[in-house]
């Protein structure tokens, strides 16, 4: 008899009833897919993309006469029009006796599917479509063909061996039905992470990002149908009717919603979210509760059956326990160290190599696969080898709190064997020391005896003599081990310090503090202790205090830095605020302008800005000649004239932006690069809106008005045109006020060109690249050449670099040219600057009132060609595109 969660595994077509929470998401993907020739589903991993196509979509597919085929590339050893053979073939989906040698276009029109007579059309499901890019990494021929293939379906594109073959039909109707584009729906499923590598098919396959769909997580809402649908149906089930009380079912609800990766708090307002994989998870463990206990029909779950909260963390823990019970007592501990040690990273997940893994905890291939087939860790082929890591992130903490427990129970054990050692050896001491006291009083008696017995006495005290030698040789014994504890005490407060100063860097602020907190309570030299921990620890009660929100954190830094640098000029702001217990940001400003690296942390967490030179009357030529080198169409010379301003120096860090996250209450998980979280690299994965919002907040922090008016209504702005921005919210700028926001494109251009009169050079501030900016060639662990390879920036590690590396552009603005793109107010309009060109000299130009291409991104990146690099080059995104090329700088206009 079935179950009603299927736990850990997709939901399939058999299991459609069971597939609850989904109903919208299911509606508005059937109509796209109805409508369109092909549709791009992408959403994060563990969002449940199989189980929408699967029990979802799948359904309403087949009854509107749509019969919808699963097709996996995942076989590198065989062609790929060989693997869609044998999955059409064994599905009953091709004539008998079909060649396996076809192409995608003639499989298509040779598809025949007609259940009870009636025909069919296909609507190909390519799921885990990034593994065409992973997997056949080192098969480039195999990869293109495919592409080709699918281009030509989409396009409309006859083979020319169909048109060959089209000649020997006689009749000229059925000539031209087969020559007819063949009736097929195609559906892309990609995860978040690989939706970038669809824009290297664009321009062969225009059509292939028209229509994209993105998957959310579970809301809170949807759900609760998910967990409270499938116990209320009747049925053959292993288990009985059964509900949730409205105590428990809040309580299981908001056990499983995450606000972001870095926050477990729920905030109100927050938009509350759920893994579909821990739903599952929980919901299988009660009713295979309910089966185990023969609870009767119409039970009713209560917080007490399931033993509340900790009784849901003790489920995921016995999921983390069950899984590692399948390995025997030998390879366990392996298991736990790859887990809690090679796929963590300051408790953050990591992706690793197969074989590295392999050797580093001396496993075996089949224990990977046990991991993998258990949902514990997720498997991906890239660059012709796996790459594992743990599937999701609400496992980390039953696989860090196993792992704490298991070092802690190691320090336990090793602190106690150092006791007993120590004990012994004060034992010894003591013994000896009576020992020496016992032959004393015999050398005095021997002495008293002296006039007797001088020879004996004499001999008497010659043996004491070298008593009190081994007595010395003990106590030196004793202040070596005294030395010794204090060594480890040194590499233990070095090793906590240097700790939390690389969760600093990474931008883990409370997990520093943790680490820092630990190293001030060891015992080791008050100066050292005062040289090594003064600036992290008033760098992080900078941080927490200049935010504003987790001020409770802010005076626990005050309190360390108060415990290791007594400081009299601090010291009195320090007492005061632990006496006033300080619970608002207004209260910390005079401390932290005391602080004596007051103005090197606002320079770290806040731009610097740099005056752009105007000349006699602020006008320049805007775009580039026809004759420079890579010049487009869209960069039509013309004049412009703006009015004072300054312009950041770098682009926004992720320094600054960790510090309006952290006052704003949002993670940066979801910024994160595949390279990891540096702070004094660009932030990317910024879309255009929030830079609006970072503007906003940055004027709130020094008093000024804000910039923007920002509506969050979902198409509430009618001038974006852009077909894939899922936001569209209407933002109006107040260019009447002073202060913070983005650069017009003109702004930027002016800037990166070192102001008016300054020499036109091609990238900012030099006519050699490599000088003043990162870009594909020079952005990984050694120089590229030749044409642009996706692969190859990856096997190089190319990625962003730390700003102000490169030289700066002759006024003071660095990375202007490459390292990451940067968003401008203005619409991307490819006839602007022929329109501002009938103008004459325009005046502070704003750009284009409305766009289907998106907002203007100027500068290039580490990602791209040099040409994208250069000062006039122009390009756009939607407003809510994110990626990890992509970041932003700010103006201040007096």
């Amino acid at each position: 008899m079935k179950h009603r969660y299927p736990g850990i595994h997709s939901f399939t077509a058999d299991e459609q009833a069971l597939f609850f929470g989904r109903e919208r998401e299911k509606k508005e993907l059937f109509r796209l897919i109805v409508l369109n020739e092909i549709v791009v589903l992408f959403g994060k991993s563990g969002t449940g993309k199989t189980s929408l196509l699967q029990a979802g979509v799948g359904p309403l597919l087949t009854e509107r006469h749509l019969q919808p085929v699963k097709v996996r590339l995942n076989n590198t050893q065989q062609p790929i029009s060989r693997q869609i053979f044998e999955q059409l073939n064994d599905g009953d989906y091709l004539p008998l006796n079909t060649p396996d040698d076809l192409s995608l276009w003639e499989y298509c029109k040779r598809f025949e599917y007609a259940p009870g007579g009636d025909a069919f059309a296909p609507v190909l499901l390519l799921d885990q479509f990034e593994e065409l890019f992973t997997l056949y990494h080192d098969q480039p021929e195999a990869q293109q063909d495919f592409i080709s293939q699918l281009a030509a379906v989409l396009n409309h594109k006859i083979p020319a061996r169909v048109q060959e073959a089209a000649q020997a039909i006689a009749g000229e109707a059925e000539r031209a039905q087969w020559l007819a584009p063949p009736q097929v729906n195609i559906v892309i499923s990609i995860r978040s992470d690989f939706l970038y590598l669809l824009d290297r098919l664009s321009a062969r396959i225009p059509s292939i990002l028209r229509c994209r769909y993105e998957l959310p997580a579970l809301d809170e809402a949807n759900t609760r149908l998910a967990i409270t649908r499938p116990p209320a149906l009747g049925g053959p089930f292993a288990s009985p009717v059964f509900s949730y009380s409205e105590a428990a079912l809040q309580e299981m609800v908001d056990s499983l919603v995450t606000i972001d990766a870095d926050n477990d708090a729920i905030t109100p307002g927050a938009v509350r979210e759920v893994e579909p994989f821990q739903a599952q998870l929980l919901c299988q463990h009660i009713e295979q509760k309910i089966i185990a206990e023969q609870r009767p029909d119409g039970f009713v779950v209560t917080p007490d059956f399931y033993a509340g909260r900790g009784g849901i963390q003790d489920i995921r823990k016995q999921y983390y326990d069950g899984v590692l019970a399948r390995f025997d007592a030998h390879t366990r501990p392996r298991v736990e160290r790859l887990l809690g040690e090679f796929l963590l990273s300051n408790d953050r997940r990591i992706i690793q190599e197969r074989d590295y893994l392999l050797e580093k905890c001396t496993l075996r291939e089949q224990d990977l696969a046990l991991l993998c087939t258990e949902r514990l860790l997720r498997e991906e082929p890239r660059g012709g080898s796996y790459y594992y890591e743990i599937s999701h992130d609400t496992l980390v903490a039953p696989i860090t709190a196993a792992r704490e427990e298991r070092r802690q129970a190691e320090e336990a054990e090793r602190l106690e064997q150092e006791r007993t050692e120590a004990e012994h050896r004060a034992k010894e001491a003591e013994e000896k020391a009576a020992e020496d006291r016992r032959r004393a009083e015999e050398a005095e008696r021997l002495r008293l005896e002296a006039e007797r017995q001088r020879t004996i006495a004499q001999q008497a005290t010659i043996d004491a003599e070298k008593e009190r030698d081994k007595a010395q040789t003990a106590l030196a014994h004793l202040e070596t081990a005294l030395a010794e504890i204090r060594v480890k005490n040194l590499s233990t407060f070095e090793s906590f310090a240097g700790l939390g100063a690389d969760l600093m860097y990474s931008l883990n602020y409370p997990e520093a503090l943790a680490k820092m907190k630990v190293a001030a309570d060891i015992e080791v030299d008050a100066g050292l202790k005062q040289q090594q921990l003064t600036e992290p620890i008033a760098e992080l009660l900078y941080f927490f205090a200049e935010s504003g929100r987790r001020l409770d954190l802010a005076r626990t830094a005050a309190e360390l830095l108060l415990q290791v640098n007594p400081d009299p000029v601090i010291v009195p702001l320090l007492q005061q605020c632990r006496q006033e217990n300080w619970n608002a940001r207004d209260q910390f400003a005079p401390l932290l302008k005391t602080l004596p690296f007051y103005h090197t942390l606002q320079a770290r967490y806040y731009p610097e800005w740099c005056a752009v030179p105007l000349g006699a009357d602020g006008t320049f030529d805007m775009g580039s000649e026809s004759s420079e080198q890579g010049h487009q169409s869209d960069e039509q010379l013309h004049q412009v004239k703006l009015s004072p301003y300054q312009m950041a120096a770098t682009p926004v860090t992720f320094y600054q932006f960790a510090l309006y996250s952290e006052a704003v209450d949002r993670g940066l998980a979801s910024r994160t690069p595949y390279w990891g979280l540096f702070g004094d690299h660009p932030a990317v994965n910024v879309n255009w809106y929030e830079t609006a919002e970072y503007a906003n907040w940055l004027n709130a922090q020094v008093g000024l008005p804000p910039a923007y008016r920002i509506q969050k209504e979902v198409n509430s702005d009618v001038g974006n045109q852009v077909q894939n921005d899922f936001l569209k919210w209407k933002v109006d700028w107040n260019n009447q006020v002073s202060g913070y926001r983005l650069p017009t494109e003109a702004e930027w251009e002016l800037a990166a060109r070192a102001g008016v009169g300054a020499p036109r050079t091609q990238f900012a501030g030099s006519d050699i690249l490599d000088a003043v900016g990162w870009y594909w060639e020079n952005s990984g662990d050694k120089p590229l050449s030749g044409d642009w390879d996706l692969n190859r920036i990856y096997d190089n590690n190319g990625r962003t670099h730390p700003v102000k590396q490169k030289k700066e552009n002759g006024i003071g603005l660095y990375d202007m040219s490459g390292n990451v793109w940067e968003w401008c107010w203005d619409w991307y309009d490819a006839e602007f600057y022929n329109e501002c060109q009938k103008q004459g000299i325009e005046q502070h130009p704003a750009g284009a009132k409305s766009s289907a291409a998106g907002r203007v991104v100027r500068g290039g990146s580490w990602y791209y060609y040099p040409e994208y690099c250069r000062v006039a080059f122009r390009n756009g995104g939607g407003p809510d595109y994110r990626n990890f090329n992509i970041g932003f700088r700010l103006v201040f206009v007096p």
